[in-house]
Formats: C-alpha cells, sequence, structure tokens
C-alpha cells in the first residue's frame, strides 16, 4: 500500500518527467523549423 507521500513524490516525479518530454518535443520542432 503506497502512502500519501509516496504518492505525493511519484507524481511530483511524474509531472517533471512529463514537463521535460514537452520541452525536448518543443525543442526538437523548433530546430526542425529553421532553414
Amino acid at each position: 500500500m503506497l502512502s500519501d507521500v509516496d504518492i505525493h513524490v511519484y507524481h511530483n516525479v511524474y509531472n517533471i518527467h512529463l514537463i521535460n518530454i514537452v520541452e525536448l518535443d518543443l525543442n526538437s520542432q523548433v530546430k526542425q523549423m529553421d532553414p
């Protein structure tokens, strides 16, 4: 059984990963647009 703290930490890590993935995706799109 996960405790509230475990869930909170996991949620934060998950959000950080999502943000990093979105930033990487945006960066790669911008590079592709550059001639």
